[in-house]
């Protein structure tokens, strides 16, 4: 197992690469699931949050662990929406929002209308929902030269993962293309959320507007609505 120093200095390192570059930075989490079951979501958002300042956006849990003096539990060593407390939530979510360069891209499907497309192929679905997203992104920053996208770690065939990428950055560059906007270098990169804390305000956003979809509570997605350009529901009715 790596040594806490050791995972310490692979987010420092990381972080630093994405401050470094120009352009935007883009990170991308979803909340809900792809399950079929009595037990699943009935719904699935895939959350975009695009910033230019990715060093205060990854600090944001930090500072909220530091001033709610939240304990790093070994079971629960990152911030996330679904098992935070309505105190931790509002200010974390508070936070997201008073950072005037950030912008949230938000896609909703309710599975039912989908169930074929699911069973037949969950990993093409996730990757076509992600693709659709990626291509609203000129909506968040019209010309950022280099689009920096940040996707949780995911299991799975590296033939795959290979895949994803490469249509991640596609449908980034296609859909500053069908704008009328110059195509921005894209770079694709994957960190564990558990390093990275512009993941898990990803997670935030992404369920506090899941939230929204999947249960009628608008109390979380009013605290980021300012910072919300797109917010679409895929629905079968």
């Amino acid at each position: 197992m790596p040594s806490k120093h050791a995972c310490n200095a692979k987010r420092f390192h990381g972080l630093a690469r994405l401050a470094s570059v120009r352009g935007h930075v883009v990170f991308v989490d979803e909340s809900g699931d792809l399950g079929l079951s009595s037990r699943s979501t009935r719904s699935i958002t895939i959350c975009a949050v695009a910033t230019g300042s990715c060093r205060r956006l990854d600090g944001i849990p930090g500072r909220v662990r530091r001033r709610l003096h939240v304990k790093k539990q070994k079971e629960k060593s990152e911030l996330k929406f679904s098992n935070s407390s309505s105190r931790i939530r509002e200010r974390a979510l508070d936070s997201l929002a008073t950072m005037e360069d950030v912008r949230v891209i938000a896609l909703t499907v309710h599975k039912t209308g989908f169930v074929k497309d699911i069973e037949a192929d969950p990993d093409g679905f996730y990757m076509s929902l992600c693709g659709t997203l990626v291509g609203h992104l000129p909506l968040a920053s019209a010309a950022p030269g280099r689009v920096n996208l940040v996707f949780d770690a995911r299991r799975g065939p590296r033939s795959r993962g290979l895949e994803f990428d490469g249509q991640m950055a596609a449908r980034t560059r296609d859909g500053y293309r069908e704008m009328g906007l110059m195509e921005p270098e894209v770079a694709v990169s994957r960190f564990d959320s558990l390093n990275s804390g512009g993941l898990q305000m990803a997670d935030f956003a992404a369920g506090a507007i899941h939230r929204w979809h999947e249960s009628g509570d608008d109390r979380y997605r009013k605290m980021i609505g300012s910072r919300i350009v797109l917010d679409r529901l895929y629905d079968d009715e």
